[in-house]
């Protein structure tokens, strides 16, 4: 699900906002997609949003939402934050921490060695 998560911190017990959903906007913890909370920012005063799929962030939907929202700390998280035109993502986060890779998580024993298999296909 790509979208944003505004929640007070430190913890909540996350309540889906969009239609079909009857709406608690005194939750502490309230998750909804993008298109859903850019119409109903009036409803939230966040003290944190988690951006999922952040190299989505600098769009001008999202950037929309966290500017509207100045006060919040922003989390961005993503498998890819190279965007495919090349625009960085400095216009909405600070930094970059760079998580380990999957050989480093393999070789420090928190994943398995991938086990391949294959069919070999004979073309005549």
């Amino acid at each position: 699900m790509t979208g944003v998560q505004t929640c007070a911190l430190p913890i909540c017990f996350p309540v889906t906002i969009g239609a079909g959903y009857i709406p608690n906007y005194n939750e502490q913890c309230q998750i909804a997609k993008i298109g859903t909370l850019v119409n109903r920012m009036q409803y939230f005063r966040p003290d944190l949003i988690i951006v999922d799929e952040a190299h989505h962030a600098v769009s001008p939907t999202y950037k929309k939402i966290i500017e509207n929202y100045n006060n919040a700390m922003v989390l961005g998280v993503t498998a890819t934050p190279v965007r495919t035109n090349g625009q960085g993502l400095d216009d909405v986060f600070d930094d970059l921490i760079v998580g380990s890779s999957i050989q480093e998580l393999t070789d420090l024993g928190y994943l398995v060695r991938p086990r391949i298999l294959f069919h070999q296909i004979i073309y005549n």
